[in-house]
């Protein structure tokens, strides 16, 4: 695994006073806006191995993004991403993805892992000179934030959100609602189609919602079923059965199989909890001194990106 040493962060810092910086920086001071309307950043803190990054575009009918890949020269230690693109971590051994998000959020990929982050926004907000992100208790603005694992390993440390803020964390087998919590999520396809899983807590709590039953012909809208708190120190598992397309015609119950109700939290295995200890510490130490400037750097560079990616507004009918 490659670490921010001390040589990347001064060239992180030196991204401060390049030109395409200064040219997405207003001198000014930022002024308040909603959450969302503004792009948060996900910068590659670190990186091994084997990683791409996918915009999500459209889904083809097995549900996988059909968008384009970024250039490789782009996916390295530093570079800077927005929602709607897709992280995806390879087979080979050792691959990882560490991706800080600017409202403090720390997410390890491991290999063999496939992370949409469909959603990230957040209220713009000043940095202080010489403060570290890492040295946050809270998120430095409100943010709203959706992420999909579609399958694989993640460990995801989030720092203590605001009241208006909200971070879901979704994937086949269910969806976690944090408010500030260290969780470690691990999603793989199942013997005969489907998925099995499960979220373990080491710090904190989160509000765990188990996949919504599948619409048949007799009940069309079903109730979604009771969240389930999972508290520091225990685990809960969850199987999926394949789900079929959202435009697929209904069928009856009789032919449906939904997914089973959750079981009841149990204490997770130590070592199981260690693991994702020593995970959060080692992406701790690969951020440990990234700026709050850096940060704000790179949000700055993904309001351009986002304004060069925007589709041309279509012109207006000529008057008959």
């Amino acid at each position: 695994i490659y670490r921010i040493a001390p040589a990347a962060c001064a060239s992180l810092i030196l991204l401060l006073i390049c030109p395409a910086f200064l040219i997405a920086q207003d001198p000014a001071p930022a002024k308040e806006a909603p959450a969302a309307d503004a792009k948060g950043a996900i910068i590659l803190a670190n990186i091994a191995g084997d990683v791409k990054v996918q915009a999500n575009g459209k889904l083809d009918p097995e549900g996988k993004p059909t968008g384009a890949f970024l250039p490789q020269a782009e996916v390295k230690v530093g570079a800077s991403i927005f929602d709607g693109h897709t992280v995806i971590v390879g087979k080979q051994k050792g691959s990882s993805a560490i991706l800080l998000f600017s409202n403090g959020t720390v997410t390890t990929l491991k290999e063999d892992s496939q992370l949409n982050i469909r959603t990230f926004t957040q209220t713009k907000f000043e940095s202080k000179p010489d403060q570290k992100i890492a040295d946050l208790e809270e998120e430095p603005s409100d943010s709203k934030t959706d992420i999909n694992l579609n399958f694989g390993d993640m460990v995801v440390d989030i720092k203590k959100l605001s009241k208006k803020s909200s971070f879901d964390i979704a994937s086949p087998v269910g969806t976690a609602g944090i408010r500030g919590t260290t969780v470690a999520l691990g999603v793989r396809p199942a013997p005969g189609g489907g998925f099995s899983g499960s979220f373990v807590v080491p710090k904190g709590l989160i509000s765990f919602r188990p996949p919504p039953p599948i619409p048949t012909i007799e009940v069309p809208n079903p109730p979604a079923p009771a969240p389930v708190d999972v508290a520091a120190g225990e685990v809960i598992a969850q199987t999926a059965p394949p789900r079929p397309p959202p435009d697929a015609p209904l069928r009856p119950a009789a032919e449906v199989v939904q997914p089973p109700p959750p079981p009841p939290p149990e204490p997770a295995p130590p070592v199981v909890l260690q693991a994702a200890t020593e995970t959060v510490a080692v992406a701790a130490q690969a951020t440990a001194e990234v700026t709050l400037d850096v940060v704000t750097a790179a949000v700055a560079v993904v309001e351009t990106k986002v304004e060069e990616t925007a589709p041309e507004p279509e012109p207006e009918p000529e008057p008959e």
